[in-house]
């Protein structure tokens, strides 16, 4: 795999002081890596020169953020080398998480050489800011061509990044390719997923980030990461409401009683 790490950002000179000391720390813990940064006029060219097909439909993206996504994905076809986002620390040096995680799959996959490392991310599925590829993987070519499949208007600005090129779109990706019966074992298994646990914590740390999150975003993650909470909420309304209407059922009976017994009465006086 490739010893170049890719980062990408809006402009060159925009960069937050904190991602600036972070991407220090991981050049100190990577001192045989060559660090590129890649900003929006260098994706565009990378599109334009590179990938001419895609230019229309890279142009049509509503949101900065989404060429942001598939400018990483073009980049790590063309070069291969190792993505992560700019407010993404390291805590261990890349080669040690590229070969550890070979070792730690040794006994669970038919190839024991890695070729594309994704990182899971609860409750998605597969994360997009961190990602590193050998070039010119085949599953590289599948997202190319389910980009242009996908729609770039969901109607909620979260969703039409999350659906169209973010991690939504990625997870879709990878589960098709792994279980994708016409695609060779051998290349299926060059792909591994490293666990949640392995990437947040020992892998790596983070700042904060998602500077492209609306409203709307912040409410869906929180009834994403919430859904037990959620549940828990519904099941105890249902019961409130159950609770209600047999109390008002017993309520109108004792009514309907107490006017009958009245009826009676006039009729036996």
């Amino acid at each position: 795999m490739p010893k170049v790490l890719h980062t990408t950002w809006k402009f060159h000179a925009l960069l937050n002081k904190k991602w600036i000391e972070i991407e220090k720390k991981c050049m100190q813990a990577n001192p045989d890596f060559i660090f590129c940064h890649w900003d929006d006029d260098d994706l565009l060219n990378l599109v334009i020169y590179q990938y001419g097909n895609l230019l229309e439909k890279f142009l049509s993206y509503p949101y900065p953020i989404q060429r942001a996504d598939v400018g990483r994905y073009l980049l790590l076809k063309k070069f291969g080398g190792f993505y992560k986002d700019t407010n993404i620390g390291c805590r261990a040096p890349f080669d040690y998480i590229y070969h550890n995680e070979i070792e730690k799959n040794r006994n669970n996959v038919t190839n024991e050489t890695a070729k594309v490392l994704f990182a899971k991310i609860d409750p998605i599925g597969v994360a997009g800011d961190f990602i590193a590829s050998t070039r010119d993987h085949p599953i590289f070519e599948q997202m190319i061509t389910e980009l242009g499949r996908r729609r770039t208007n969901y109607f909620l600005p979260y969703l039409d990044v999350m659906l169209s090129t973010g991690p939504l779109f990625l997870s879709h990706v990878v589960n098709s390719f792994k279980g994708n019966p016409n695609i060779s074992l051998k290349i299926r298994s060059e792909v591994f997923l490293i666990e949640t646990k392995s990437y947040q914590f020992v892998y790596f740390y983070f700042v904060s980030g998602s500077t492209w999150h609306c409203v709307d975003g912040v409410v869906i993650w929180w009834v994403f990461t919430h859904l037990k909470l959620l549940f828990v909420c519904a099941l105890l309304f249902k019961l409130f409401c159950i609770f209600a209407l047999i109390n008002k059922s017993k309520t109108l009976k004792h009514r309907i009683v107490k006017r009958l017994e009245k009826i009676f009465r006039r009729k036996g006086n």
